[in-house]
């Protein structure tokens, strides 16, 4: 909600109150001369009580916003901090891809929560050849949650000759990953900007849109 939307609704609910309470002004009768009834306005102590009520009135709705916006900054405290990076098989086991070439081609999805809180993770592993989609099953669908203890991390790999039948012949292997999680006590659900990662077939390491390869 915008700003101007959030100034007018304030400004309609005080408007509503007003009328509200101006309607229960006391009304004074006075008996005239003439034997008619003249109704006359109230008197400075009914205003400055219908003052004091309107007052307490915006007090407690201005109060219940305030707790409304604690209520959601708690929630938010409670955010876990998730990281997620791909690593080629041979660097991540330390050896040349040269002398174990099926190894060059295995991914390591590496997943970090660096929060206190037990988290469950939805990792969807956008994998395109070409700029053609291939669809990756199981755990990097997006539908099955990994469950990550505070300060650890988990890892998963996959092997991109399942999806290429001729690895050589490709111009362009990427992946978009696309992260949501939440905090296994919360229903909340977060989620982060997809982020691109091109693999190098020159020396078989995966390089993110920022350009750091690893």
């Amino acid at each position: 909600m915008s700003t101007i939307n959030k100034i007018l609704i304030s400004v309609g609910v005080l408007v509503v109150i007003g009328l509200v309470c101006f309607s229960y002004l006391p009304i004074q009768e006075i008996l005239s001369t003439e034997g008619v009834t003249i109704r006359v306005g109230s008197t400075i102590f009914d205003w400055i009580n219908l003052a004091v009520s309107t007052f307490s009135l915006i007090f407690i709705f201005w109060y219940v916003i305030d707790t409304h916006k604690m209520a959601v900054a708690a929630t938010d405290s409670l955010r876990p901090i998730i990281s997620l990076r791909l690593i080629s098989g041979s660097k991540y086991y330390g050896v040349r891809s040269e002398s174990n070439p099926d190894l060059a081609y295995d991914t390591r999805c590496i997943v970090t929560n660096h929060s206190k809180y037990v988290t469950d993770v939805f990792v969807n592993l956008n994998l395109k050849i070409d700029g053609i989609k291939k669809e990756v099953k199981d755990v990097y669908s997006g539908e099955i949650s990994w469950s990550l203890q505070p300060f650890k991390n988990v890892n998963g790999h996959f092997s991109l000759k399942d999806y290429i039948s001729d690895i050589e012949g490709v111009e362009e292997i990427t992946i978009d990953i696309e992260v949501s999680y939440k905090s296994s006590s919360s229903n909340k659900l977060y989620k982060h900007t997809a982020q691109r990662w091109y693999f190098n077939k020159e020396n078989k390491m995966w390089r993110n849109e920022i350009g750091v390869t690893v």
